[in-house]
């Protein structure tokens, strides 16, 4: 009867052990496995967010004249990304899904915003998500969050005039 006792004990002991290291062991390859897929999403945001950013820079850039202003000819070469200069008055356009002006920006997910060579705003376009801060910053690579508590992964490039004015 004892022995059956010791048994039934050492069983439920060997029992628990197994499932504690195994769990154990399960929980750290599944935390590898998130921590790999995660970071291959992370790669794969930035090279979208560098293309877009890139894409837009070399539009942009060949078409300004003076730093710290932006022409009309942006305005009119980018029709559906809503650019909105600071201190004008503009509304949130729904994007014309039929015209293919640089639809990198007519996405819900994309924002620009361009500022002077002092690091002052002067203009949005694309999305923009209210209450970002509106202070610039010279890391090419920033995380924000807006007033919602939404978080934002931004690129900052700098444009250049003809003459090579940023």
């Amino acid at each position: 009867m004892n022995q059956n006792k010791l048994f039934r004990g050492t069983r439920v002991r060997l029992a628990l052990w197994y499932a504690l290291v195994m769990g154990s062991i399960l929980s750290v390859c599944a935390f590898g496995v998130y921590r790999a897929v995660f970071r291959a999403h992370v790669i794969a945001l930035d090279s979208e967010i560098e293309s877009v950013a890139g894409t837009l820079h070399d539009s942009i850039e060949f078409k300004l004249r003076q730093p710290g202003s932006l022409e009309p000819v942006i305005q009119e070469l980018f029709p559906n990304i809503n650019l909105c200069k600071i201190g004008a008055s503009c509304t949130q356009q729904q994007s014309d899904t039929k015209r293919h002006f640089l639809g990198v920006v007519n996405k819900d997910h994309y924002y620009v915003r361009f500022f002077d060579t002092s690091g002052r705003l002067i203009a949005t376009a694309g999305n923009y998500p209210e209450g970002l801060s509106n202070v610039f910053s010279n890391e090419k690579w920033l995380f924000l969050k807006d007033s919602k508590g939404n978080d934002y992964h931004q690129n900052s490039l700098v444009l250049h005039t003809p003459d090579n004015g940023d």
